[in-house]
């Protein structure tokens, strides 16, 4: 059992590392965000980075994230349906987005009418046009039975 926990802790180190390390050898000139109705365009040096949804399946979500040479990071089910090969299993794992589970007993990571969902609020700000881009926004974390259980 801790030889496994060992690997996959050594595993985690590898790959962010890695990440680290392709990362600090790639410098963005800019970074651009363009606010819409229900996104945040995110380009880098011009090229697609990442959208910010507004609501995805009950929550914001990072899709599509868009590596080098214009290659697809995350998969691409639930948002898209068409893509071949993909599997349609496990819908909660939507591209990027952040929860927890449970918040003051609200299930916020799974999908359904009886999960919570994060519900965007609104843009705070966005900082655009140079090296970094930063999106701040409003949530709220909303309980099935319509109670906001956070905010953030």
């Amino acid at each position: 059992m801790h030889d496994t926990n060992a690997f996959r802790l050594l595993t985690l180190y590898l790959a962010v590392g890695l990440c680290c390390l392709v990362a600090g050898s790639v410098v963005a000139e800019t970074v651009t965000l363009e606010e819409l109705d229900d996104r945040v365009k995110v380009a880098v040096d011009g090229e697609p980075f990442t959208e910010y949804l507004f609501d995805c399946f009950g929550r914001p979500v990072l899709y599509p994230v868009i590596g080098p040479h214009g290659i697809a990071m995350t998969r691409h089910f639930p948002v898209k349906t068409d893509v071949p090969g993909e599997a349609h299993d496990h819908p909660h794992h939507t591209s990027i987005w952040f929860t927890h589970s449970p918040v003051n007993g609200v299930n916020f990571f799974a999908v359904g009418p009886e999960m919570g969902k994060c519900v965007h609020e609104k843009v705070l700000s966005i900082e655009s046009g140079g090296p970094r881009g930063v999106l701040r926004t409003a949530a709220q974390w909303v309980a099935p039975d319509g109670r906001a259980v956070l905010s953030d």
